[in-house]
């Protein structure tokens, strides 16, 4: 038993490392490099909260870990395959820790053959099963809510230091808890909206809150062009 818990340790230990005192590897340009970093950021939290015994806080940032790793998955190249894979290990780990203490987190999907294939057929395969859902376009279906409701205060302001000028700001929000994608119950966003403190003006109408929240449990995807995912809200609202 004491042998268990020893390895145990040396497990936790190794998986919440802090990643500064590592050798990192190069990650990829733009945005998939930038999800990388805030896979490990989430990690860290993730690390810090169960070294402290606080499994269900701790679950919050490994779920969001797990989000991101699934974008990586759809988007990444086989350049840097290694990368990403190692950080998939270590959510994968996180994952079985506090899965064993009784935390409910998504299912991991599994590491494929070839990146950027495997994930995407995945995903149109679960698309298919949909309960012949609507799919809401962020362009054309939740843009237009955000810039009628958000604008003066987070689009064109940063009040209370939350900006949601572009979709990528918006997604990094709150240490990427304003919308965690698939899990509209813990996003910040829905939670603010559902119970009438955002926008102050007065409650949205119950059919923009559920476009919303079908935005976020659909994975809170961008469809538009990659590169228009840092341009202001307000020209994609403009040009849909």
């Amino acid at each position: 038993m004491f042998r268990q818990i020893l390895v145990l340790s040396a497990v936790c230990f190794y998986l919440f490392l802090p990643q500064e005192s590592v050798q990192e590897d190069a990650l990829p340009a733009g945005a998939d490099g930038q999800r990388i970093e805030k896979i490990r950021e989430y990690l860290r939290e993730a690390g810090t909260l169960f070294n402290e015994s606080r499994f269900t806080e701790a679950g919050k940032p490994l779920k969001a870990a797990q989000s991101l790793m699934a974008r990586s998955i759809e988007n990444g190249t086989e350049e840097f395959r290694a990368v990403i894979e190692k950080e998939y290990r270590r959510i994968a780990k996180a994952h079985e820790l506090l899965t064993e203490r009784g935390i409910e987190l998504p299912e991991l999907i599994a590491f494929p053959e070839k990146l950027g294939v495997a994930a995407e057929e995945m995903e149109k395969e679960k698309e298919m099963m949909d309960d012949g859902e609507d799919k809401v376009s962020f362009i054309s279906d939740v843009v237009p809510i955000l810039t009628e409701n958000c604008g003066t205060c987070h689009i064109n302001g940063s009040r209370g230091r939350l900006s949601i000028k572009t979709y990528n700001q918006m997604i990094a929000q709150r240490r990427g808890k304003l919308v965690i994608p698939n899990d509209a119950k813990e996003s910040l966003m829905i939670e603010q909206v559902v119970s009438g403190d955002m926008p102050p003006r007065g409650k949205l109408k119950d059919s923009e809150i559920e476009t919303l929240r079908k935005w976020v449990e659909q994975g809170a995807k961008f469809d538009g062009e990659e590169s228009d995912q840092d341009e202001p809200l307000g020209s994609l609202s403009k040009n849909p």
